[in-house]
This record gives structure tokens, sequence and C-alpha cells, in this order.
């Protein structure tokens, strides 16, 4: 192109409190239910006042602007015909045209506005309403439906003047500036442009200012995935009503929750509900205010994708005097955030804690502690360890002499040690009731080991005992979370017809049995989880257990068996639903760890149907050399994996 815009144009007004090119709303506009929009622009805001509404020429030759007065004289406060014909005002207001991207079709320019009178108005916006999809703001502020005559009013993109001064204000005299950049098709082109300000300053209206939307991730086109949006919305009287979001295109409308923590903050969760396909849509934001029917609109972008998720597999060293038996992922009681613990210290004998990033490890509990008065005192290595939601912690160590106890001349590998969780302090407590054994729990016969200790989603600590000679059926017990061996509350002997090789049964020899996991329904039922391999095949056995509320005695039911391909099964974990990850969205998961003959796989099971959901670890591998233990930290979704050499792998599912 060779001419060029004319760069200068004064119009002279006799108020000229506000103009703007603000342009129409962007070319993919989702679909609007017209009982969201608010009041019909025919209805009287109690402090909107147009000030004017123009048709605007953008030529080669200038800038033509052409005042339209009839048809909006009822909608309009002030006196439109005597504002257009009173006394001139010089430099109310001017439009300065900066720039034109004939590339991009976009055309630059600086509206500046005077009040030249001894009234205040507020938040002055310039409104642009087009029917042409490709004139349009391409820098809105936000969007609103007032002195629109189309039925349903259309929402018009605008400019916010004066953001800098104090509640938005222009006083007498008072300048300001706004920058538009109008994108268009061809030149010449046309749209219309509204004056609107609050006045009196004070007056009850809509929302002012909505920003800082946001939303966590890409929706599935399977209307899978629930993302989470937030919005900023700003009220000058403080009275925000009603905020929500509506798509059609997308199924979306719901009503979003103020944010206790921050008074300015909204936020809700939404889901492809009409199975969309792939694509970018925008969702329509309506903020309200608590004393008018009128609306403040703005939009956010989110994409639909039918190809998304993954593992993100990062390799980490265990700090902090690691010893490579087993971990747990829990909470941090001092933060509240994620963290891992894991035996540590030079003999192995103490729990150590670390953040989720394992950037640092520190003594947690220093099992010394738990008898220092007693002067052969010699603690031994932990194998097993579990802290649960609760705060408290359950572990096998291996030693007989490590407690003086009249009461157990066992191996203590037999004895469950549980901690008592100590509120926000971080530090357990071990409390000795006088009994020698209030936080310690056996098996009925004292020749059984340990096998490994868990916990459910009520916060109990239950663990596995088997016999090394494999003649005496497995023993399963729980406690509640005061951890004493005076609240066993599920647990028992396995029947014996639940007892011996194959599916449908637990090995009664302890080398056989590697894992113990438990999900369930509540306090008096669920399922518990035995992971097991003879070195050649490997299976996990579903069993049911109900506890009778009257007796406390536990029954246990064989439901199924999952037979794993692999002969080296490691260990088992469940983690919690999740309906972002998509192999298995509506179910708790079930994680078993494998040593497979490329190195270590996770094997995901779906928790009701027991299907093969996902095998992660064949084509990238998630941790290097002997795999030892497995843990899902329900917190962040994650699973970490820890080998023979205090090497962790933690997995994450990237949405």
């Amino acid at each position: 192109m060779s001419k060029k815009l004319s760069i200068f144009i004064t119009l002279t007004l006799a108020i000229g409190i506000l103009i703007g090119c603000s342009g129409t709303s962007p070319p993919t506009l989702p679909g609007v239910d017209e009982n969201r929009l608010g009041a019909s622009p025919s209805v009287l805001s109690p402090g909107h006042n147009a000030l004017g509404i123009w048709d605007v020429l953008i030529d080669y030759d200038g800038v033509t602007i052409t005042p339209v007065t009839e048809r909006y004289l009822s909608l309009i406060h002030f006196n439109v015909k005597a504002i257009l014909k009173a006394p001139t005002c010089e430099g109310c207001l001017s439009i300065v045209v900066t720039g034109n991207d004939e590339v991009n079709q976009i055309l630059s320019a600086d509206v500046t506005i005077k009040n030249p009178f001894p009234v205040e108005g507020a938040d002055p916006r310039g409104i642009v309403m087009s029917n042409n999809p490709d004139v349009y703001l391409a820098n809105p502020d936000d969007y609103t439906t007032f002195w629109d005559l189309d039925d349903p009013p259309d929402i018009n993109p605008f400019r916010r003047f004066a953001k800098e001064l104090q509640g938005g204000i222009v006083g007498q005299d008072v300048e300001v500036t706004e920058s538009f950049d109008i994108h268009y098709d061809a030149i010449p082109f046309m749209f219309q442009t509204a004056l609107d300000v609050i006045f009196p300053a004070d007056s009850e209206r809509e929302p002012y200012l909505i920003e800082n939307q946001i939303i966590d991730g890409a929706l599935d086109s399977l209307g899978g995935l629930s993302r989470k949006i937030e919005v900023d919305i700003f009220d000058r009287n403080e009275n925000v009503g009603t905020v929500s979001v509506t798509s059609v295109d997308l199924g979306i409308d719901m009503t979003l929750i103020p944010d206790t923590a921050n008074e300015d903050r909204w936020y809700g969760w939404v889901m492809n509900g009409a199975n969309a396909g792939d694509g970018e849509y925008d969702i329509l934001i309506h903020a309200g205010d608590q004393e008018t029917e009128w609306f403040l609109y703005d939009y956010i972008t989110v994409t639909v994708n039918s190809d998304q998720g993954g593992w993100e597999i990062t390799q980490l060293p265990i700090p902090g005097g690691a010893c490579a038996t087993d971990l747990s992922a829990s909470m941090d009681m001092d933060t509240g955030m994620p963290a891992a613990y894991y035996p540590g210290g030079d003999s192995c004998d103490a729990i150590m804690m670390s953040d989720m990033d394992f950037v640092s490890g520190a003594p947690w509990f220093m099992l010394v502690d738990i008898d220092p008065l007693n002067a052969g005192f010699n603690p031994y290595p932990i194998r097993k360890i579990d802290v649960a939601t609760s705060g408290g912690v359950g572990f096998f160590a291996d030693n007989d002499e490590m407690f003086d106890d009249g009461f157990y001349n066992g191996p203590v590998s037999s004895r469950l040690v549980t901690l008592f969780p100590a509120g926000m302090g971080g530090t357990p407590a071990y409390i000795n009731n006088g009994d020698g054994d209030s936080s310690r729990m056996y098996p009925s016969v004292n020749t059984m080991v340990g096998i490994d200790v868990t916990d459910d989603m009520m916060g109990n600590i239950i663990a596995l005992w088997a016999d090394p000679d494999g003649v005496l059926p497995p023993e399963i017990y729980g406690l509640m979370p005061d951890y004493t061996r005076h609240d066993v509350i599920m647990g028992g002997t396995l029947p014996p017809e639940l007892v011996g090789d194959g599916p449908g049964l637990v090995s009664a020899n302890a080398d056989n049995l590697i894992a113990l996991e438990v999900g369930g329904l509540g306090i008096e039922t669920g399922f518990v989880y035995i992971l097991e391999s003879d070195g050649v095949t490997s299976e996990l056995e579903v069993i049911e257990y109900l506890v009778d509320p009257l007796s406390w005695l536990t029954s246990f039911t064989s439901i199924t068996t999952i037979i794993i391909d692999e002969p080296g099964a490691v260990d088992v974990d469940m983690i919690q639903f999740n309906p972002l990850y998509l192999p298995n969205p509506a179910f708790d998961t079930l994680a078993i760890l494998v040593q497979g003959g490329s190195g270590p796989i996770v094997k995901m099971y779906n928790s009701l149907e027991y299907t093969l959901v996902e095998e992660i670890g064949y084509e990238v591998p998630i941790i290097t050399g002997n795999a030892i233990a497995l843990d899902a930290d329900n917190m962040t979704w994650a699973l970490i994996v820890i080998n023979d050499t205090a090497e962790v792998s933690v997995l994450r599912w990237v949405f």
C-alpha cells in the first residue's frame, strides 16, 4: 500500500469524558445464552452514562467520525442534543494514529480524552461495535453489552481509561490516554464506538475489571479431564455477586467459587461436557454485582486435545545417609507439604525425611531415642517402613535384642514398632505406658517374621507376618491411629482355605510373600493386596476383609488373583483415582513394581476391574539397576521407585 493514513484528528465536543476505538469481539466467539447477558440495553443502569455514540470510518484520507444520536436518545442519561450543540471544547478528544501494520492488518492509535467540567466521572470506557467479524479490538481490557441495540445485545470489547488514577476517577481538566490496536480486513473499514462513563463516580455498578484468568491445562475430546479455572474479579464497591463461566461449544455453564484465601480470586473446575473435537475454544466469563443486574465479561481460551498425558521421570540420589531398604511418601507435619521418609543413618537405624524432590535429607527419628536409658541398647537396621496419612509411623527392624521386652522373646522383625503422631511438631513420640509393649504389635506365634507394613485411608497401620518354615498360615493385623497393641481394629490368621500355592491362595512361606497394600470402603471393610513371587511366577492376591463391629473378629475372602508375567515382583501400592490420568480416570490404580528382564517396570491395574491399563518402563527406563521399593504419593500424584544403591525415580503424570 502506497497511501498513508492521516496521523492526527482533533474533534470538538462539549464534553469528552470518553471515547475509544475498541473493536468488536475476537474472530471466534463462543455461543452465548441470551439469558446470561444481564439486563437489556434499554434498561438504564444506575451509574452508566453514554456521552456519545459515533460511526467511525477509517480511510486513507483520514478518520471520519459521525455522531449517532436519534436511535440512542432513550438510552442516554444526558441530553445528547444539548451536548453535541454545546460550546466547543478544544482538545477534549484527540486521536493519533501511531502505526499501521499492513502484514497483520493492525491499526494502532492513541486516544486522549479530557473532562472540561467541574464534575467527576469514573472508569471511562471506549466501546466498539461492529457487524464485521474481521474488524475488532486486538487488545481489549474487557467486554460489555452496554449501548448495543441488538436483541440480545452483542458482547463488545472496550478499552478502559484512567487505569492509573485513584478509583479510576477523572476530575475537571484531567486528560487520560489509552492505546488501541484495531484489526481490520481492508481499508476502508467502519465500526461504531460508544463513550461510557460512571456518573456519579460512586454509583452502584458491575465489577470494573476481569484479569489473570488461567486454566491449568488442556481439555480432552472425550470429556474425561477436569481442569481448574481461576480468575480475578475487581469491584469498586467490593460486592462482587455471581461469577460464572459458559461455553455452548464445550457444554460449560457453571458458577465459580470465591477463594477464601484471596478475596479477589474465583475458581472452579470445567470439563468438555459436549465432547467437542480438537481445537481452541473460548470460554465466556460473567462477573456480576450483588446490587445491580449488569455483568462485565471477558474470555479465556482453552485447548481441546485428544492426545495428551504421559509420565515425566526424574532420577535423583537420596541424600542424608540413606539406607536402601524401603521408603514411604507422606506429608511433612511441619509444612503440610509432600515428603518422603526412608531408613537412614550409618546403620540404617534412623528414619530420614526429605522433600519430594530429594534436595535435602535430615534425621527425623533416631531409634536410639526409643530407649536411651538401656545401657545395652543397640539399634539395628529398619527393613520396612510406612508413614500413615494420620502422621504415625510403623516399621520392622532386624535384631533380637533391639528392645528389652519381658513379654516377648521372638525375632524383632516380627514386632511392628509404631510411633505416635506428634501433630505439627514433626517428630513422632514413642510412649511406653508401663506394660512394656504399648506401641508394639506381635503375631500370635514368636517364629513369625514381619513381611511388610502399610497404611489405609483411615490412617491405620496394617502389617503382614508369615512363617519362615512355611507351616503356619500368614497373619494380618491393623492398628488405629493411636498405635497401641490394645487398639487392634482388624486382623487375625488367614483361614486355611486361603492358604497355599496358586491363584486364590496366599503362600505360607515367608520367602514367597513380597509386599502388602490395603484399600477399601471404610473402617469395617476393605481389601488387602498381597504380592507374591516364588521366582517363577508372580501374582497379586486380592482379598476382602470384613470386621464384625460387635466381636471385632475379621473374616477374609478371596476376590481374584492378578497374574503378573514377570517373575520378579518387588512391591505394590495404590494411587487414588485422578480424572486426569487418562488410562484409568475413574478408579484407583494398583501400581505393581517388577524387576523385568530389561529393568524395573511398573504395571498399572484398574483396582475395580483388575485389568492392566498401562506398563511403564518398557520404552523409557524408570530407574537403573535393581528396584527394591515403590510408594505412591497422592498429594502430588506421583510414584517413587528406589533401587538398591539409594537412587530414586519420581514419576509424575504430565497433564
